[in-house]
């Protein structure tokens, strides 16, 4: 049998290293808000011989800073099913649209941002255009809003 006091001893030493808490990364914020919605202008759609090109002007809210300007083209003289991420001077921000069905407006486009500045929490803000603004070949090719937001 062990003295009182070893024993005390013992249950002091594994009642302090079960209540140090376990070292975890914490979740880290790169950025002070999280975006609720943004505000579109300038959005252009223009056509050459080779490639249709695309830009708009995003104010993000609350406000992230400046309003940015975001470009992207695609190859071809047809407007495709989706894009890529179009080119961002904000590495958090991603821009990008892609067809969709939709019940209220038959076949259209949705234009979605996506904030990735809270690691866990991103968060998409979209618009929805009628495929009827966004024409074929040949064709203007983009007749909507130039201003618009995503919510």
């Amino acid at each position: 049998m062990q003295p009182l006091g070893a024993v005390l001893g013992a249950l002091a030493l594994v009642h302090s290293a079960a209540a140090s808490p376990i070292q975890t990364p914490e979740i880290a914020s790169r950025g002070e808000h999280v975006a609720t919605s943004a505000t579109v202008t300038n959005f252009k759609v223009s056509r050459n011989n080779t490639h249709i090109n695309y830009a708009a002007t995003i104010q993000v809210h609350p406000n992230h800073g400046k309003a940015l300007v975001y470009t992207h083209a695609t190859k071809g003289a047809e407007i495709p099913e989706t894009s890529n991420f179009w080119d961002s001077p904000d590495p958090d921000l991603y821009f990008r649209f892609n067809r969709v069905p939709s019940a209220a407006h038959g076949e259209a486009y949705r234009l979605v941002l996506t904030d990735s500045h809270v690691i866990g929490q991103s968060i998409n803000l979209a618009y929805i255009s009628p495929a009827k603004e966004w024409s074929g070949k040949y064709g203007r090719v983009y007749t909507g809003d130039a201003e618009f937001k995503l919510e």
